[in-house]
């Protein structure tokens, strides 16, 4: 199913709410939320969310350091603009900062030996590990709405650029010995673009027709493996870099009918034009000092276009 959160939109009176909170392993947490109007036609608002876990609920024991910590930051802002009666326009910002090691730990499952044939369990929330896991997010995206009353319909425009770098680091055999780690820059950024013709609130038909467009990119740049595990091919570790360019076309258009009282029939279709195109190559870096591309570089296409539908009776 689909999860939907919508945003507060700004009020033009003025109001806030704010919190704070502290919890076990020194966690701290605040929030705030403001909103108002600055002139008759314009109302604005502010988010703000921060908290952290200082402590953290585990140890490396092998470096002696905690992990289980979290630190987040994110703020959002939303402008309200009704230059008259019939357009409504919102432009919204958000930016988000995460730091932690939540889904990067590799624990030893009870009563397994590791690779050194030494190693065992720490504990319930404890690790063995030679490098801390460590996580860290970063977020930018900037919204924009037009609503626009033409009359016979509501003319919407819906625009969003995204963009995410993330970087993680983890050790992959979770035992003192490097045998196996991974150090990887992720990023993912893109533009949509949605334009919609929508029948009025109360008409005897409601129906929607419109068109979708995204373009993005996403991939690591680089990915870096190594440990012990590459040391019988006489490599000291590996490179990874790779890119997927993604653009997607979407014309689609619906409608509602009532039959009866209480009987109404659905009928929609939407046609997607998508393409992909797939770049990469790994380049090994040798204990003698030497580097060589190991694999591509490659480029791979893919092409597809589908019609599907939608008929329903509720």
């Amino acid at each position: 199913g689909l999860i939907n959160i919508i945003t507060k939109t700004p009020s033009y009176d003025t109001q806030g709410q704010v919190m704070f909170g502290y919890g076990n392993y020194e966690t701290v947490e605040a929030s705030f939320y403001g909103s108002t109007g600055l002139t008759d036609n314009v109302a604005a608002d502010l988010s703000v969310r921060y908290t952290d876990r200082n402590k953290g609920f585990g140890r490396n024991v092998n470096l002696d350091t905690p992990i289980g910590f979290n630190n987040e930051f994110s703020a959002r802002s939303k402008w309200l603009f009704e230059p008259s009666e019939s357009t409504k326009i919102t432009i919204a910002g958000e930016y988000s900062d995460i730091k932690t090691d939540f889904g990067m730990t590799t624990q030893l499952a009870p009563g397994v030996i590791g690779f050194d044939g030494v190693t065992t369990r720490a504990g319930s929330q404890d690790i063995t590990p030679n490098l801390n896991p460590y996580s860290t997010s970063e977020t930018w995206a900037i919204m924009g709405r037009i609503d626009q009353d033409i009359g016979f319909a509501n003319l919407v425009s819906m625009t969003q650029w995204r963009d995410n770098k993330t970087y993680y680091q983890k050790d992959v055999d979770g035992i003192p010995v490097n045998f196996g780690m991974a150090m990887q820059d992720e990023y993912t950024r893109y533009f949509t673009q949605e334009l919609q013709l929508q029948s009025q609130a109360g008409s005897a038909i409601q129906w929607v027709v419109g068109g979708f467009y995204l373009k993005g990119d996403g991939g690591v740049n680089p990915l870096i493996v190594g440990g012990s595990q590459f040391a019988p091919a006489g490599i000291l570790n590996q490179n990874r870099v790779g890119n997927v360019d993604s653009e997607s076309y979407a014309g689609f258009a619906q409608a509602t009918f009532p039959i009866i009282d209480d009987l109404n029939l659905t009928v929609g279709g939407r046609y997607t034009h998508d393409k992909k195109v797939l770049t990469g190559r790994i380049v090994s870096n040798f204990i003698s000092g030497a580097s060589v591309t190991t694999a591509g570089p490659v480029r791979e296409e893919l092409t597809s276009s589908k019609f599907t539908y939608r008929v329903a009776l509720d």
